[in-house]
């Protein structure tokens, strides 16, 4: 099945989330996260570097929602607060 095009209006805030297989965690504790982002940072300074290049390294599927109403943005800032 093909996925579904994604909807976009300029100017809109989306709510953008990502999950490991199978909606488990992809980090198991707060250590091995930062490992990870610290590990991606240097490759990521390392390929803009010998590439000469900006821009995204990692894209993939994603689940965006459109925030309309101020209480789902309110709704999603304190998900990403507790979540991250």
């Amino acid at each position: 099945m093909a996925p579904q095009l994604r909807i976009q209006y300029e100017g809109t805030l989306y709510h953008i989330i990502s999950r490991g297989n199978e909606r488990r965690m992809i980090f198991l504790d707060e250590a091995g996260r930062i490992k990870y982002l610290n590990i991606l940072h240097k490759t990521i300074e390392r390929f803009n570097w010998k590439y000469n290049c900006v821009g995204h390294v990692l894209q993939g599927r994603y689940k965006s929602s459109i925030v309309q109403k101020e209480a789902y943005l309110l709704h999603c800032c304190r998900y990403i607060v507790t979540s991250y």
